[in-house]
């Protein structure tokens, strides 16, 4: 029987999954766990299926250009700190 514990990390591998989060090791231990576990194969197909039901039925509204403005900023800004971070650790 599966643990809680057992039961939440493969709940968290498989959300990293469909994220596309996983190295090249995580990969493979999900495609493992996946053969090994209907339940859990169950439970990806449908994540996945919602997934892309939401990605391709779901409307698209555009934000509010003032919102939108402020976004633009705001990512430009994290841009700008994380390429002068990763200078600053290079050197």
């Amino acid at each position: 029987m599966i643990g809680a514990s057992d039961r939440e990390d493969r709940s968290l591998m498989l959300h990293a999954a469909l994220d596309g989060e996983l190295d090249a090791a995580g990969v493979i231990e999900m495609d493992r766990l996946l053969a090994s576990d209907p339940a859990l194969a169950q439970e990806y197909a449908r994540l996945e299926a919602l997934r892309q039901a939401i990605r391709t039925q779901a409307p698209r509204e555009r934000a509010p250009r003032p919102c939108a403005r402020v976004s633009s900023q705001r990512l430009e800004a994290a841009r700008r700190t994380l390429v002068t971070s990763r200078s600053i650790h290079a050197s």
